[in-house]
């Protein structure tokens, strides 16, 4: 017969990935081509964190736990069967718990939807049509918006005119990864910042207690 206890228990996957991530991007700097990996794994820890604070609010939440918690653990939950963009699920988190709108123009969600973008190119990915003329020494393109956010951002530098409008040979590269963990654990920060005193902070804290003690890089 036998004796031996059961437990229920629940995995959690944030700080590995960004540890993951992390180490990812480290290796990049010797091999450029990791930097694509960073990218998406730091967009994966982030979507850990939301599907992580949306079960902790429901399983770990105390009667005393402000009722809003409870409401947002709801809503977040009804948002992700909708699978609803992350910049939904995170102006729910700060009209619920903060009771104001995002500023999706400053750091680090501004970039954190630009991160998102990327992202959502690299999976998807197209072909590119552009018109370049290398033997016309006046032919001038913009660039494309990715790279002209990060080059006005100063992650990367800004490419000569006359280079053709794509965009993946200037964001594949060391730089943008560790730019991308950087916001990611900057966003993780900020949210963790607007859960009031209570059992799912404590529990959230312990959980990314690696993350949240570390130090930007």
């Amino acid at each position: 017969m036998n004796t031996m206890a059961k437990y229920n228990a629940t995995k959690y996957h944030t700080t590995r990935m960004l540890l993951i991530a992390q180490k990812t991007c480290d290796r990049a700097t010797a091999n450029p081509e990791e930097s694509i990996s960073g990218i998406l794994l730091s967009v994966f820890a982030f979507e850990c964190f939301l599907n992580e604070f949306e079960d902790v609010a429901q399983s770990k939440i105390l009667p005393s736990d402000p009722k809003r918690l409870q409401i947002l653990s709801d809503f977040l939950t009804s948002l992700e069967r909708a699978n609803a963009k992350i910049q939904l699920k995170i102006q729910a988190i700060y009209s619920i718990l903060a009771h104001r709108r995002i500023d999706f123009g400053s750091y680090p969600f501004q970039d954190l939807s630009m991160l998102i973008a990327i992202r959502n190119a690299l999976v998807h990915r197209k072909p590119e049509k552009f018109n370049w003329d290398p033997a016309n020494p006046d032919n001038e393109s913009k660039p494309h918006k990715f790279v002209a956010f990060l080059a006005d951002k100063k992650v990367i530098n800004r490419p000569s005119q006359t280079q053709p409008e794509v965009w993946d040979t200037d964001v594949l590269c060391p730089e943008v990864a560790a730019w991308a963990l950087r916001v990611v654990k900057s966003a993780i920060k900020k949210i963790l910042g607007e859960i009031p005193k209570s059992r799912v902070k404590f529990v959230m804290k312990f959980l990314l207690h690696q993350i949240v003690k570390q130090k930007r890089r």
